[in-house]
């Protein structure tokens, strides 16, 4: 259960809380689909599934600025797992928009009682990142290099909603976990009508996640978007070593546009 709520909060079976390396979003045609679909205030609910049970729920959150955006993610278990492995996380970030890359990131897990408090800031003009971990009182310098465009595992969800995807195009991206790089490549697989999680029939994008090098066949992520302007990640599939975890969308608060909940009767 720890595993599964781990790899829910790093969006990915493969990351552990690591710097990503995205290579720079593309800036969308006229008249397609806006770089950036979230507005100010959004929060998206999720419930993740494990073995036909609920286990965690989490709550993604924007804040919008002139040239950076704050992103956090808030996780919390549930049911069973709530008396089995108790979790109250916080996941943050801040983001340049142009290009995007992440300032400055960090966490505060609380999993049964263990409590772990970090922040990682990048300097882009060093080519550094200085990574101070509160609660072992340590702090870690590494290289990223200077023209390096890092996300991370907050960010990168909103990354992958960002800019144009057509059928077939794929996005390569590293994770430096520790100082070691680790190879992915995203892929749009799909682009068609289809019914996702319980959400009205609709046309939705399949967005396949997945490592490449040493770790090729180390998990994935199937990730469903919409393909409209508000970019909703309506699913997310997390394929691991204790199986697959189902993240759905269950409410969508965006200010200025009609709330979409499917807790209503």
């Amino acid at each position: 259960m720890r595993s599964l709520l781990i790899s829910f909060a790093s969006l990915a079976c493969w990351l552990a809380c690591p710097v990503v390396v995205f290579s720079a979003v593309e800036s969308p045609a006229k008249g397609a689909v806006p770089p950036i679909p979230w507005v100010d205030g959004e929060k998206l609910h999720y419930e993740i599934d494990f073995a036909l049970l609920t286990a965690a729920t989490g709550v993604f959150s924007a804040k919008r600025g002139k040239k950076v955006d704050e992103f956090q993610l808030e996780l919390s278990t549930a049911g069973l797992a709530e008396s089995l492995y108790p979790i109250r996380s916080k996941f943050w970030s801040r983001t340049q928009l142009s290009p995007w890359r992440s300032l400055e990131y960090g966490e505060e897990r609380d999993e049964n009682g263990d409590f772990e408090h970090e922040k990682t800031t990048v300097n882009y003009g060093t080519g550094k990142a200085t990574r101070e971990r509160y609660t072992d009182e340590k702090t870690e310098v590494y290289e990223v290099g200077e023209k390096a465009y890092l996300t991370d595992l907050v960010s990168m969800s909103y990354g992958l909603r960002s800019g144009p995807w057509q059928r077939g195009q794929r996005r390569a991206f590293s994770i430096n976990e520790g100082g070691k790089l680790k190879q992915a490549e995203a892929i749009c697989e799909e682009i068609e009508e289809m019914e996702v999680a319980g959400w009205p029939k609709q046309r939705v994008m399949r967005i396949h996640v997945a490592p490449k090098g040493e770790y090729e066949g180390k998990g994935s992520l199937d990730f469903y978007v919409t393909d409209d302007a508000r970019r909703l990640p309506l699913l997310a599939k997390l394929k691991f070593a204790y199986g697959t975890a189902m993240i759905r969308l269950v409410k969508a608060v965006q200010p200025g546009l009609p709330t979409l909940d499917l807790t209503k009767d």
